[in-house]
């Protein structure tokens, strides 16, 4: 599992994980546009349905005397090759 922030989120750094096998999380700004808005309303379906359909871990941490509980969802990412393709196609080429 592999895990950048902003920084990190090119597109010729996920393909090399995804052609390594690799799973990974990258940071998703607003500014990607369709893909965004995809994945926001992905979230929001799970949420309206109380996240029934995902699977949830609960967790305890302690840290310097402090305990800490909460709950975190698994929410799997499938997502169409070809929804994919026509995001990368309309996003426009970044220049550093």
């Amino acid at each position: 599992m592999v895990s950048i922030d902003a920084a990190g989120c090119k597109r010729n750094i996920a393909a090399k994980i995804v052609d390594a096998k690799g799973d990974y999380v990258l940071a998703l700004k607003g500014n990607p546009g369709k893909l965004h808005d995809a994945v926001i309303q992905y979230i929001v379906g799970h949420m309206e349905n109380d996240f029934n359909d995902v699977t949830a871990c609960n967790f305890t941490e302690r840290f310097r005397g402090t305990r800490t509980q909460g709950r975190t969802w698994l929410l799997p990412m499938t997502v169409p090759e070809d929804f994919i393709a026509q995001t990368l196609r309309d996003q426009p080429a970044k220049t550093s």
